[in-house]
Parts: structure tokens; C-alpha cells; sequence
């Protein structure tokens, strides 16, 4: 079997396509993300701050959302991942914004709303909980 490619939705532990498809199934009521699914993608490297990546395209174009490699972990639980790939939909309904002079990510709209997914407080939970082990094993191999 080949290794996955840079930016491709299949990783070794998890695949993301069939990730966005169960989110916006489960998590996600507005059609038109259904209609408009996002390209989705592992990064090339994985770091070890940033773990998912919303990036707005020209209308017309397919937006798109790459989720941090060091997340195709089998130490990393599914439901982490889904909370990941639903913070990033979450950019396609409350856009980016100016507010005295400040560039606005996540308005006080979109945090009450991310706070809404099912698994917000178990994701957020492994995240303070776990997530260091993981980035500091990265980190190690660096």
C-alpha cells in the first residue's frame, strides 16, 4: 500500500473524507455545507500549535480545510478529530471579520456554536489533558 500524499484525505489511522461526511451528518444541520463540502486534507508536516486550518477561497471555488498530521495518531480519539473537522465548518457560516481594526476568527457566535457539538467538552477535555504527550512525543522525534 502507498503512503498517502501531502494534502490527501486518507491518512494511516484516519481517513477524512468519511470524517467531514459523519460531522456534517451528525453535527452540522445547514444543507448547504452538504452541498458545498470544503476539500479536506492532512498537512504535509505536522506541527505542534495549529491543528486544523480553515482557508476561504475566491467564489466559486472549493474552500478548503487541512487538519494537522500529528492528529493521524491512533492515541488521538476519534471524537477529537470530528471536533476538529467541526470547528473548521464552523468558519463557513460565521466569516471572518474587522472590528475595530482587529481581524475577528472566532466571534462570540461562533464560539456559542462550537460550544453546541456534542463532543465539545470531552474534545476539549483530551485536548488540555492529552494533547501535550502527543505534541511533546513530536517534538522528540524532531
Amino acid at each position: 500500500m502507498s503512503e498517502p500524499g501531502p494534502f490527501s484525505p486518507r491518512g494511516k489511522t484516519y481517513d477524512l473524507e468519511k470524517t467531514l461526511r459523519r460531522v456534517v451528518r451528525k453535527y452540522v444541520p445547514e444543507r448547504r455545507l452538504v452541498s458545498s463540502r470544503p476539500a479536506i486534507g492532512w498537512s504535509k508536516r505536522p506541527t505542534i500549535k495549529l491543528m486544523g486550518k480553515w482557508i476561504e477561497t475566491s467564489p466559486g471555488e472549493q474552500n478548503v480545510i487541512i487538519i494537522n498530521r500529528l492528529l493521524d495518531d491512533e492515541r488521538v480519539p476519534a471524537y477529537y478529530l470530528e471536533y476538529n473537522v467541526y470547528h473548521e465548518l464552523l468558519h463557513d457560516l460565521f466569516s471572518i471579520h474587522r472590528s475595530q481594526g482587529r481581524w475577528i476568527r472566532h466571534s462570540a457566535e461562533f464560539q456559542a456554536r462550537e460550544k453546541t457539538c456534542p463532543v465539545y467538552a470531552r474534545a476539549r477535555e483530551w485536548e488540555i489533558n492529552e494533547l501535550q504527550s502527543l505534541t511533546m512525543a513530536e517534538n522528540a522525534i524532531r
